[in-house]
């Protein structure tokens, strides 16, 4: 048995070594495995499924009023393929430097 301090929660939890390898170990939780055989552990599982599917139907009714106050979305048109026909031809003097030919 050890107790195993949780920082997250704040919590500190009595744990039983169940099985070692090199430097890791896997615990269990006495206290957990009597209140799930003593509930039945369905009726946990139930009431577990049931608060996760309400707050799914939360999250999406908020997604769907943050998509209707941004507005429409706008598109990004697509890249235009450039093919040698397109490209633009210059009639310059190739004695003069590049530069001189903007100006």
């Amino acid at each position: 048995m050890l107790d195993l301090y949780i920082p997250q929660k704040e919590q500190t939890l009595r744990s039983q070594v169940i099985w070692r390898n090199g430097h890791e170990f896997g615990v269990a939780f006495p206290q957990a495995m009597q209140a799930e055989t003593a509930t039945g552990g369905s009726g946990d599982l139930a009431d577990r499924v049931a608060k996760l599917e309400a707050e799914m139907a939360l999250i999406k009714r908020t997604l769907k009023k943050l998509k209707a106050d941004a507005g429409p979305t706008r598109t990004i048109p697509k890249r235009r393929k450039f093919s040698p026909d397109f490209m633009p031809t210059v009639a310059a003097d190739c004695r003069k430097p590049l530069f001189a030919l903007c100006s």
